[in-house]
Formats: structure tokens, sequence, C-alpha cells
């Protein structure tokens, strides 16, 4: 259901889910006391719903491990590093002006990542302070946010928080400080720069699975049954019609080698 305007009633059944999907509905608000009471809850998605806030009382609710509330009006992140279990908290495309102090980050004990993309983060000193009280945090979105477009702003989220593995997608290279421009020495830069965005109407793209684990791409292995799409959209990841596929023949369309000529007569 699509058109939901209040949180479903926590019946029976809904206190034994371990996820709950209510993305693209229209709820403005979770009532308090609700999530608390789904003590198996682990995963939580509210992307491209109407939230003005996050519910007060996150922080009691112990089992959820994910929680997905990117594209919604959210000003307040605060009750979002209140979970005492989360380790990926999305809040993509919202109206986040400023992150709570230090000493209210710093109880996202278990949050190893989080996006912020897209908000209206504009003070650079105090959003750092905030993001480096969060001990276990590795893998950090801030692309879209006013402070990410200063010049060396990759170098000083580096030098504020030295255990980060990742921004904005890209694994930080982390190099010996050398001689460079004053604004960016290149202390700390991302080997790649890859900006995606999609604009759509009344709609939203769910929020991305967070990227705790290493990027590198593995293809299965034959016979494993895993789906492998192709470079050109091939379902089956094969080869397109024509292309050729490894076989007997060798490559380079090279057939049988000639016989070589008997020898003549003497």
């Amino acid at each position: 259901d699509r058109n939901l305007a209040e949180f479903p009633a926590v019946t029976k059944a809904l206190r034994a889910a371990v996820e709950i999907n209510l993305e693209g509905n229209e709820l403005v608000s979770v009532p308090t006391g609700a999530l608390s009471r789904l003590t198996r809850l682990e995963t939580l998605r509210l992307t491209g719903c109407a939230l003005t806030h996050l519910p007060d009382d996150l922080g009691r609710c112990e089992s959820i491990a994910r929680l997905f509330a990117g594209a919604n009006r959210i000003t307040d992140a605060s009750p979002a590093f209140e979970l005492p279990c989360a380790v990926h908290v999305g809040l993509s495309h919202n109206r986040v002006g400023a992150l709570p102090p230090p000493e209210v980050t710093a109880r996202a004990e278990a949050l190893v990542s989080l996006d912020l993309t897209h908000n209206d983060l504009c003070v650079a000193d105090d959003a750092l302070a905030s993001l480096a009280a969060m001990p276990s945090l590795r893998a950090l979105s801030l692309a879209g946010n006013p402070m990410a477009m200063a010049p060396g702003f990759s170098r000083a989220v580096a030098d504020a928080m030295p255990e980060l593995l990742m921004l904005d997608g890209v694994r930080l290279e982390r190099q010996p400080p050398g001689p460079g421009h004053p604004e960016d020495d290149g202390t700390a830069v991302p080997a790649t720069v890859t900006i995606k965005f999609k604009v759509t109407n009344a709609s939203c793209e769910p929020d991305p699975d967070p990227p705790i684990d290493d990027l590198g791409t593995k293809k299965p292995e034959k016979g494993s049954g895993e789906e492998d799409v192709g470079e050109k959209g091939s379902p089956d990841g094969g080869e397109e019609d024509g292309e050729k596929v490894e076989g007997d023949g060798g490559e380079g369309g090279e057939g049988e080698p000639e016989p070589e000529p008997e020898p003549e007569p003497e």
C-alpha cells in the first residue's frame, strides 16, 4: 500500500517483523511508542514519505540496525544518533541544516555508515566535530551539501576523521603530506569521483545499501547460480549475438593447422 497516511497499528504480526518497508507513503510522522514495541525490528525503510521529524523515542529501539529515511522533510537528525545498535543511517535528500553536538553523536557507538547527501549542512567545522565523535564511523556521504563544495573539503574531512575509509562512496587514499596547492595538498583525495543524481516527481529512488563492504566487483564463477548482467545489458551476462564465446576453436578465428607437405621422392 502506497497511500498510508498513518503508521499501521502495531499488531501481533507486526511485532514479529524484522523489516518494515513504508517507502513512498504519505506518512507525516511516526507516533511515539510505536517503534519501541517492535522488539525484533532490524530494518526500517521510510524513504520518500512526508516526514517532518523522526520519532523522539528512537533511542528505545534497541534492535534497529538499519534506518533509511531519505527524501523526506526532516530538519533534525538528532533522534537517529540515539539508536544504540544502528550500523547504518540514511538521511539523504532532507533538510538537515546542522548536526547535533558531539556529546549526542558520540552515543552512536555502533554506527559504521552514514548518508547525509543533499542536505543543508553549511558550517563544516561544527559538522566535522560532530561526525568525528562517532568512534565506529567508516563510510560517510556528504555530497550535495553546501559545505562539501568548499576547496579542500575532502582533506578537511580526512584530517578530522583519521579512521574514515570511504567518503561519498570512494575509498580515501591517504598519502604523506607534500608540497601542493595551498587549498588542497592531496593528503586525502578520491581515486575517482562519480556524481549521480535523479530527480523525479512525487517519487524517489530507494536509499542505497550501506557501503560497508569493499566496493570491489566480483564476477560469479561459472555454475555458481548467481545472475551476472553483461556490460551491454544482457540479462544472463553472456556475449551479445555475433560476439565470439570462448570455445574449442581458440580466439582470432584460427582453424586447424595445415598438414605439412609430404617429402618429394628422391
